[in-house]
């Protein structure tokens, strides 16, 4: 990929936020920052930076809602919790209340629904 321009003006109160615009061109960039600049802007919030565009992976995690007449289908069910998500509170003798564990439902683990090769 070819490289393009960025051109940074830094806000006049915090220098860490600002505006950004990109360019195809180092002239057109040093145009712009020419313009700015006989626009009473202060040479020190402006930055030009050449860069090349990478390319980024994005991958997503599955989320499973039990839904069904026993449970509501805007409420997450139990298996949707994760056990970072629950909270660590072993004051609670609720434990043995608890007829559910994550990731299981009506005996069956999710785990076993899906086939995996």
């Amino acid at each position: 990929m070819a490289s393009r321009y960025l051109l940074f003006l830094a806000d006049e109160k915090d220098r860490e936020r600002g505006g950004i615009s990109f360019f195809d061109d180092a002239k057109e960039a040093a145009g712009h920052a020419e313009s700015l600049l006989e626009a009473g802007y202060e040479q020190d919030r402006i930055r030009i930076f050449s860069s090349d565009e990478m390319d980024v992976e994005v991958t997503h995690k599955p989320v499973v809602s039990l839904t069904g007449a026993d449970r509501e289908a805007s409420q997450p069910s139990e298996a949707t919790v994760s056990p970072e998500a629950e909270s660590d509170d072993d004051d609670d003798d609720d434990d043995d209340e608890k007829s559910e564990v994550a990731g299981v439902k009506d005996g069956v683990r999710l785990s076993s629904l899906f086939k995996t090769d």
